[in-house]
């Protein structure tokens, strides 16, 4: 992917987001949650928060010369946020305002700033570029999970 497809994936997936969810109750956004599984709430936290880890990984990047990324536990953001009664606008909200962080940061960038390296706790050595198509192929899972979860 290059800086301009990536920038362009970025900037799609709140409108995207916000499409699938217009309408719905928050009995329709609270649905579906058990032990195994997430409601479209509670994903739209974790979109949110994950976009908040990942903004600082790519200011971090940026700034630094192979800084020390650390790992979250998405698990524990969501027991002790409370996603499920959380409200979901407010979600939708806080991850178009993180994701516009996101994209500032990537502008005037060029194709070869997505190299550009950090080391993560749990993978390893990760550039720029992958961090970011990780965060798109991210995305794009989550929002075909809401797409099931409103078909």
């Amino acid at each position: 992917m290059d800086l301009e497809d990536i920038q362009t994936a970025l900037a799609a997936t709140p409108v995207v987001l916000r499409h699938l969810v217009r309408g719905l109750s928050d009995v329709q956004l609270s649905a579906g949650h058990d032990a195994e599984r997430w409601s479209i709430k509670e994903v739209l936290w974790h979109l949110r928060d994950t976009e908040e880890v990942f903004v600082e990984r790519y200011r971090r990047i940026v700034a630094e010369d192979s800084p020390f990324l650390p790992g979250f536990d998405q698990e524990a953001y969501a027991r002790e946020r409370g996603y499920q009664v959380a409200d979901a606008e407010a979600a939708l909200r806080g991850f178009a305002e993180q994701r516009a962080k996101a994209l500032a940061l990537f502008i005037g960038l060029t194709d070869a700033d997505l190299a550009r390296r950090g080391t993560h706790e749990e993978i390893g050595a990760v550039t720029l570029g992958w961090l970011a198509g990780h965060i798109i192929s991210h995305d794009l899972n989550h929002l075909a999970q809401i797409t099931r979860a409103v078909s």
